[in-house]
């Protein structure tokens, strides 16, 4: 990959951010959160795409997003009013961002007419057009009311109520109004000192552009500070090589205010606001210095001296000129603090099977230490110690690298109500909980499909309709919650609805009609409640875009299982249903317990074993079916010898050996019988799909300390093979 190759994909990689973090901000909007931050963010996000577009010369993103930046800068001005329709209009305009963004990336042409619906309604908007029914005003400056004065404006109002015949109604910002009045203004003078960091540029930010922006508030004098320019062979295209001092005299410019033009490049920047007290304006003022020679700044450039400080004129602004201001100068050394770095996910698994190859390397020199190693070399042994804290902490920080929080999934589904409710005529509202709590990377990629089956199931099946909530007593709007939470080694997702529960008897009845169930089967409700998960399984009556082909619900339980996570279902008729996915912190590397069938070693993840007890000591009972059960505090759970499923015979009697008693899928206790407990570790995860093939009962593999391979058991699936064997 060329150097530009890899700018372009780290614009890329900016607009994902900048597009989720567009969703994440109409989202509040649209609740009733129209704070000038939030306008602010959006406004910023826009513009950066538009600026890194235009770097890259992706004219059609440029386009759209020039207009789109537009209509936000009137929205941020108050000149236009968000209302439902423009809220609307404005995630729809996401929509064609998002679909500009991936045309680009892929080097293809946009679809023919893709947006031009959008930028016909901002124009209208910018032209005071509004839809019907929606009051949305544009309001002009020659109808602005006295009421809406600028606060920033009201000293100049006072001096001007003594000589009402110079007033006349104006904005705050047009101080040209009074040029002709034959009295003197106070104004506020103010020194800004700004100094771009590199990565300023290498977002396509413009600082000619701020500087613009900075002389809308008043009059300016513009003052760049060339520092030491290198020849053009060592030229840097994101070097920083020159600061500005900016002399601002305005009667309205509060600090705020100036702050704000320098918002959306805040973090990035060096910016000092210094007030310099009130100062009375004269009709006559010194002209302004003339601007160097492009040819001087190029001579510069190439290698020959470089201007001693060469003050350079602000672009050409219609306003009086102002005195000339003596600052000192700035500090030599400019720092950029670098807040974060971007690495390809290929590099950090690098990092993460080096450090896996060490734990293993660590447990085989732990292993190799007996008894009389122990005694005869202790300093050695406390050498293996220290190095065993370092494994364990170097591999926290790699897995720390890889987490990242679940608001990159999250972020997705208020959108996703949002347009749930439009199709189901319901209303819904979306709490979410939890967004900060940090899961690996590989995970939250297989986790955004069954968040989005789940939230669709929820919306069109819990949720009942307006008018049977309003019977059934409860409030119209439906509530769908989303949360998520640590849990010991597994992170808990949950999303619960207070709607109508699952219809069981419903539920029973398809079942049994399509074959899923047979007709004499005797069912728990849990058992029923799981039944949502089987393949082609719906219970809608009419196939609409939202549900009825039975996908969906089968498509979470196979993405869920496929990463060793676990899906659980909890409902209560007239009060709604919880579906909770158990998932692993992370698929790299697991505490596991170590067992022995055979002799041969195996491994089972210590986030499902309960407690492990000796056969013994155990109470053992028959269940109806003729298979073992084991009474556990005077509950009964299914017995099932791994050497059994595994194929792997024990020589062993059953009361020499263990019980462990592990939970599976949907609250589920199964107990498995081993030979032998060797003990906890941790032990790197090795894919038997990607290395072989896919084993049922088998999670996975993995080298132990001693060279030989651990395969990894699956409780879920071991209980359901031991079933099915016991059934046939």
């Amino acid at each position: 990959m060329g150097e530009f190759d890899a700018f372009q994909a780290t614009f890329f990689e900016e607009c994902a951010e900048l597009l989720g973090e567009l969703e994440e901000q109409f989202a509040a909007i649209a609740d009733g959160d129209r704070s000038p931050g939030r306008l602010n963010a959006v406004f910023r996000a826009v513009h950066s795409i538009k600026g890194g577009a235009g770097a890259f010369g992706f004219v059609r993103l440029i386009g759209f997003a020039h207009a789109y930046e537009t209509a936000l800068d009137q929205v941020r001005s108050g000149t236009i009013v968000l209302g439902p329709a423009s809220i609307k209009l404005c995630i729809r305009a996401n929509d064609v961002l998002a679909d500009l963004v991936s045309a680009s990336r892929e080097g293809r042409n946009p679809a023919p007419g893709l947006g031009d619906a959008e930028e016909m309604e901002f124009a209208a908007l910018l032209a005071g057009e509004t839809r019907a029914g929606e009051a949305e005003p544009v309001v002009a400056d020659d109808e602005a009311p006295i009421e809406e004065f600028d606060i920033d404006f009201v000293p100049v109002m006072v001096d001007l109520a003594a000589r009402p015949e110079a007033v006349r109604r104006t904005t705050g910002d047009d101080l040209d109004a009074f040029e002709d009045a034959p009295f003197r203004l106070s104004r506020n003078r103010y020194l800004i000192r700004f100094t771009p960091h590199g990565e300023l540029y290498a977002r396509a930010n413009d600082p000619l552009i701020l500087l613009r922006e900075l002389a809308s508030l008043g009059e300016t004098e513009v003052r760049a500070i060339i520092g030491e320019i290198p020849p053009l062979s060592d030229f840097e295209p994101f070097g920083v090589y020159a600061s500005w001092e900016i002399g601002l005299v305005s009667a309205t410019a509060s600090p705020e205010q100036i702050a704000e033009i320098f918002e959306f490049v805040e973090g990035i920047c060096d910016l000092s606001i210094e007030a310099l007290g009130e100062e009375d304006v004269s009709p006559s003022a010194p002209p302004a210095e003339a601007a160097p020679s492009f040819a001087d700044l190029a001579a510069a450039l190439i290698g020959s001296a470089a201007p001693a400080a060469p003050e350079i004129a602000a672009p050409e602004v219609e306003a009086p000129p102002m005195l000339s201001l003596v600052v000192a100068e700035p500090e030599a050394d400019r720092r950029g603090a670098v807040q974060s770095i971007r690495v390809d996910l290929d590099k950090i698994d690098r990092v993460v099977n080096m450090v896996g190859e060490l734990v293993i390397t660590q447990s085989m020199l732990t292993q190799q230490m007996d008894e009389t190693l122990r005694s005869r070399y202790q300093e050695l042994v406390r050498g293996l110690e220290v190095l065993a804290q370092t494994t364990r902490g170097l591999q926290d920080s790699v897995m720390a690298i890889r987490a990242q929080p679940v608001k990159s999934v999250f972020s997705r589904m208020p959108r996703l109500v949002r347009d749930l409710c439009a199709r189901t005529g319901k209303q819904i509202r979306l709490d979410m909980v939890g967004e900060a709590t940090e899961i690996d990377k590989t995970v939250i990629e297989q986790i955004a499909d069954p968040l989005t089956h789940m939230i669709r199931n929820a919306a069109d099946h819990g949720i009942e309709s307006i008018e049977r909530r309003r019977a059934a007593g409860k409030p119209e709007e439906g509530t769908i919650r989303l949360s998520a939470e640590q849990a010991g080694g597994n992170i808990l997702i949950t999303v619960e609805d207070d709607g109508a529960g699952i219809d069981r008897e419903r539920v029973l009845a398809v079942a049994r009609s399509r074959g899923v169930v047979g007709p004499d089967q005797v069912l728990s409700d849990e058992q029923i409640d799981n039944l949502i998960f089987a393949p082609g399984f719906s219970t809608a009556e009419t196939v609409s875009d939202i549900s009825g082909r039975g996908v969906g619900m089968d498509v979470v339980r196979a993405n869920i299982d496929k990463i060793g996570g676990s899906v659980d279902v909890r409902s209560r008729p007239g009060q709604g249903t919880r579906m909770t996915l158990r998932l692993p912190l992370t698929l790299a590397v697991l505490d596991v317990m170590l067992v022995r069938l055979g002799g041969l070693p195996y491994v089972v993840p210590l986030s499902v074993i309960l407690e492990t007890i000796q056969c013994a000591r155990a109470e053992f009972g028959v269940g109806p079916s003729g298979a073992r059960m084991l009474r556990v505090r005077g509950d009964y759970v299914q017995v099932v010898d791994l050497g059994a499923v595994f194929g792997v015979p024990s020589a062993l009697p059953l009361e020499d050996r263990f019980i462990l008693l592990c939970e599976a899928e949907a609250g589920l206790r199964v107990a498995l019988v081993v030979d032998d407990i060797v003990g906890q570790q941790q032990v790197v995860i090795k894919s038997l799909e990607q290395n072989f093939e896919r084993v049922e009962g088998i999670a996975g593999g993995t080298i132990l300390g001693d060279g030989s391979v651990g395969l990894i058991v699956d409780v879920e699936g071991v209980r359901g093979l031991s079933v099915r064997r016991l059934a046939a």
